[in-house]
């Protein structure tokens, strides 16, 4: 007789019982937060808050004599020994008629260029200890015009936030067909401005970071709340320099990203490499205002829109104008 095969398990068109929920629900998952390691020490950051400002000079004297305090840092301290600047969303390619690259290190160094940008980490035995030493830290900043608004930011004289990028125009992508002889002939022509308006992904669970650093093997362990687990194993590595294989990059239960998640900031490479620094691990949590700060937040577009259409409707071409 032959053996009974096992009908296979049915996935389609019928539900699906949710596993992860009971733990979720009852208060047992884990989180990066929730992470405890021995000898654990807590890492702070202080922010700019200014949106423009130029750093005159910070002096991290009086925090760093704090008691509890393990270590004050700034970009003087970090930023040459990293082995490239943090990771930018895209590369340029023929599609970009202007592409500037901005060279983005874990701490600002000489200007700020929106608030709550990182000036300087400290680390110490708790978040008690590192939030005293973080009033502590004195900075002298001069401060520079802003622009919010993307259309301004784009007009002569406008504020530059890199001297390098003209116009505050970091990069131009275009595609599609030309259109102008469609709209020359067109019987009806109608323009739309649309503002998608500014948003912040506010995630229940803000971003954390926990990092362990093992002398015995020259590895990393990192926990953080991300939505990419292998891109920051494979970037953070990069920025360190470092092999990827040296880093195990753990994504516990994620309180939501939205997206916003899906970025390597700076706190990811602070973390690591201050836990190899110190030779203790590292947490770090950010407070409601920090996730608000520092979180990429989204959209903020203006579109105007037309369309070439005859007398009757029949669209004949569409074009689009973003600014974002």
């Amino acid at each position: 007789m032959p053996p009974v095969q096992a009908a296979a398990p049915q996935l389609m068109g019928v539900r699906i019982k949710r596993r992860e929920d009971p733990a979720l629900i009852t208060g047992q998952g884990k989180y990066t937060g929730d992470i405890q390691l021995d000898n654990m020490a807590v890492m702070m950051v202080l922010r700019s808050p200014y949106g423009h400002a130029t750093i005159n000079s910070i002096d991290t004297s009086a925090a760093a004599a704090m008691p509890g305090v393990l270590t004050v840092i700034t970009a003087a301290d970090i930023n040459d020994q990293m082995a490239a600047p943090l990771p930018m969303v895209m590369a340029a390619n023929e599609s970009y008629p202007v592409f500037h690259n901005i060279d983005r290190y874990p701490l600002a160094s000489n200007k700020v260029r929106h608030v709550g940008d990182p000036v300087a980490v400290v680390v110490a035995e708790n978040k008690y200890a590192a939030a005293d030493a973080l009033e502590a830290i004195e900075v002298s900043y001069s401060p520079l015009p802003t622009v919010v608004d993307p259309e301004k930011a784009m007009a002569d004289g406008a504020p530059q936030l890199h001297d390098h990028v003209p116009h505050n125009i970091a990069f131009r992508w275009q595609g599609g067909n030309d259109v102008s002889a469609a709209f020359a002939a067109a019987e009806k022509v109608v323009e739309v401005r649309i503002h998608n308006q500014r948003l912040l992904p506010t995630a229940m669970e803000p971003r954390a970071v926990t990092a362990a650093y093992d002398a015995s093997n020259d590895s990393y362990t990192i926990w953080t709340s991300t939505q990419i687990p292998h891109s920051i194993k494979e970037e953070v590595a990069q920025v360190l320099g470092i092999d990827q294989e040296k880093i195990r990059a753990i994504a516990p239960e994620v309180g939501g990203g939205f997206g916003a998640k899906s970025n390597v900031f700076a706190e990811e490479v602070l973390a690591p490499f201050l836990a190899k620094k110190l030779g203790r691990p590292i947490k770090w949590v950010a407070t409601r205002s920090e996730d608000l700060q520092t979180t990429s937040h989204g959209r903020d577009q203006i579109n105007i829109v037309r369309l070439a259409a005859t007398n009757e409707g029949k669209v004949q071409a569409v074009d689009l104008k973003v600014i974002a």
